[in-house]
C-alpha cells in the first residue's frame, strides 16, 4: 500500500506541472487511468503471492478451528457400549437376525451420551459414538516448517486386526517370583479384559495418519495431552467377542485368561485433540496398514 501511494502522489505531481498544457477533462481522465493501473498492477502481485503460498501447501490438510469439544473430553465409554450391547440382548439368540431387531433398542436409548446425538440412515439405524484414544507417540511437529506428522498404531501383536480403545488387567504377575507349576497356588492368576474396534472394509488398518499445517502459536498452546477420536457407527456384525486362556509357565510364570470384545464400525471420521482444552487440532486423519 505504501508504494502504491507513492505512485499515485507522483502522478498527482506530474499532472500538476502539466496543467497549462491539458485541458482538465484530459488530466482528469489520464490521471484516472494511471491509477486503475496502479491498483491492476498491486492487485496482481498480490495473487501471485497467494497462489504461490497455496501451491506450496497444496499437499497439506488444513485443520478446522471451528471444531471444538468439552474440556476433558473422553467420549462414550467402551465398556458402556459393550456392556449395553450384551445386557440388551440377554436371553436372546444372539443370531444376526436377533441383533439386528434389537439394535435401536439400546443405539441412542441405553448408551450413555456425552456429545451430540447424530441420526443414522437405512441399514445402519442408531447415533454416531466418539471413542477417545490418549496418544503418548507418533506424533512430531516441524517448527521450521509449521507440519505436524501423525503416526499412531492402536494394535498390538497379539490382536493386529484391532484397534485397541481399553485394556484392563487384574490380578497379579508372576514374572521372576515364581514357576509355572506354583502360580495358581501362589495366586498369579491375571484377568485381562480387552476392548476393540474394527474398521468395516479395513480389517488391517489399524494406523491413524495425517499431516497437516499447524501454526506455532496453535502448537503452543497445546498441553500435550493428545488423543485421537473415532467417530463411528455400529455395523454387522456388531460386536463379537473370543475368551482365551493361557496357563503359567516356567517362562511366564502366570496363569492368563484374556476376554477380547470387538465392536464392527463404520468410521467416519477421525480428529486428534488437545483432550484437556477440548480443542481439535485437526479432523480428516485416515486410517492405513
Amino acid at each position: 500500500m505504501a508504494s502504491l501511494s507513492a505512485q499515485v502522489t507522483r502522478a498527482c505531481q506530474y499532472f500538476s506541472e502539466m496543467s497549462m498544457v491539458f485541458s482538465q477533462t484530459v488530466r482528469t481522465g489520464v490521471l484516472a487511468a494511471l491509477i486503475l493501473l496502479c491498483l491492476n498492477g498491486s492487485a496482481s502481485a498480490q495473487v501471485a503471492n497467494g497462489q504461490a503460498g497455496s501451491n506450496a501447501k497444496a499437499d497439506l490438510d488444513t485443520p478446522s478451528p471451528e471444531l471444538v469439544v468439552t474440556p476433558g473430553f473422553s467420549g462414550d465409554d467402551p465398556s458402556a457400549v459393550r456392556d449395553a450391547f450384551i445386557g440388551n440382548n440377554k436371553g436372546k439368540s444372539g443370531n444376526a437376525d436377533s441383533t439386528r431387531n434389537h439394535i435401536k433398542e439400546w443405539v441412542g436409548n441405553v448408551l450413555p451420551s456425552n456429545r451430540a446425538v447424530a441420526a443414522l440412515l437405512g441399514d445402519n439405524p442408531g447415533r454416531e459414538l466418539a471413542f477417545v484414544a490418549p496418544v503418548s507417540r507418533g506424533i512430531l511437529y516441524s517448527s521450521t516448517t509449521h507440519v505436524m506428522k501423525v503416526d499412531v498404531s492402536f494394535s498390538d501383536e497379539n490382536h493386529p486386526d484391532d484397534i485397541i480403545l481399553k485394556k484392563v488387567v487384574s490380578g497379579p504377575d508372576g514374572q521372576k517370583l515364581t514357576f509355572g507349576a506354583q502360580a495358581k497356588s501362589e495366586g498369579f492368576i491375571q484377568t485381562i479384559d480387552l476392548i476393540g474396534i474394527q474398521a468395516a472394509g479395513k480389517r488391517d488398518e489399524t494406523t491413524v495418519q495425517g499431516r497437516f499445517a499447524l501454526s506455532s502459536s496453535a502448537f503452543a498452546q497445546s498441553d500435550g495431552n493428545l488423543a485421537v477420536v473415532f467417530i463411528c457407527r455400529v455395523v454387522p456384525p456388531y460386536l463379537t467377542e473370543v475368551r482365551s486362556h493361557r496357563d503359567a509357565t516356567d517362562e511366564e510364570p502366570t496363569d492368563i485368561t484374556t476376554r477380547t470384545s470387538t465392536l464392527h464400525v463404520a468410521v467416519d471420521d477421525i480428529w486428534l485433540i488437545d483432550q484437556n482444552k477440548g480443542v481439535v487440532i485437526a479432523k480428516g486423519l485416515r486410517l492405513t496398514k
